[in-house]
């Protein structure tokens, strides 16, 4: 009787740890999803966190959707314009960049191409410079020397990187290099994010054409 009691008591507690159990796995896993879920960013929270301005989606007139519109035009790669998106519809052009834009903001920043389309066609257009505001440029105008000995150094660490930005001549001078180098500074850094090589000129403006890349003695 008592051994029979005993079992019974061993069943049930076996079935107590069974739920136990089971709650702990089931609660473990839902929480691991969540955590997921809270994890996974969009392409819209990645532009705004990285300082980007989102255009006005409410209200398509004006001079920042206009300059989206002339150089959307321009494009003529149709892997870097919208699927569906006729550039050569003015009737339906910027109706088209405003839906594409809603849906692919929505998107997992996992997908680079994506992510790549919604930051040139997005967003509020804005320059190297701009985006590089917190950083010290170097003068680039030709009659001013007043930081040549900073583009000197800036010369010396490009001859010696490993992946140049700008391809020299055999036999070019330091000051011929300086002059080359400015020149390119003062190109790349009024490029726009409309501009296909917004992302290359981002990166080698903030390289060779600020006092922080400077090298230090």
């Amino acid at each position: 009787m008592a051994l029979g009691v005993l079992a019974k008591g061993s069943i049930v507690l076996g079935g107590i740890g069974s739920s136990v159990g089971g709650y702990f796995l089931i609660n473990n896993l839902t929480s691991r999803s969540e955590g997921n879920i809270r994890s996974t960013k969009s392409i819209r929270d990645k532009l705004v966190q990285e300082g980007y301005t989102l255009l006005n989606f409410e209200n398509t007139t004006g001079n920042e959707w206009e300059k989206i519109k002339a150089e959307y035009k321009k494009e003529n790669v149709d892997a870097k314009r919208f699927a569906g998106v006729n550039k050569d519809d003015d009737a339906t052009v910027l109706a088209g960049i405003k839906n594409s834009c809603l849906q692919y903001l929505q998107e997992e920043t996992e997908n680079e191409d994506n992510y790549k389309l919604s930051r040139r066609w997005c967003v509020v257009p804005i320059s190297v410079q701009n985006k590089l505001k917190g950083k010290t440029f170097l003068k680039t105008d030709a009659g001013d020397s007043n930081d040549n000995s900073d583009w000197d150094k800036l010369v010396t660490k490009h001859d010696s990187h490993s992946d140049k930005w700008i391809s020299f001549e055999t036999g070019k001078s330091t000051e011929e290099k300086r002059t080359k180098i400015k020149e390119q500074c003062a190109a790349q850094s009024k490029l726009e994010t409309t501009n296909a090589g917004f992302e290359d000129a981002l990166k080698n403006v903030d390289l060779w054409c600020t006092k922080e890349s400077v090298p230090k003695e």
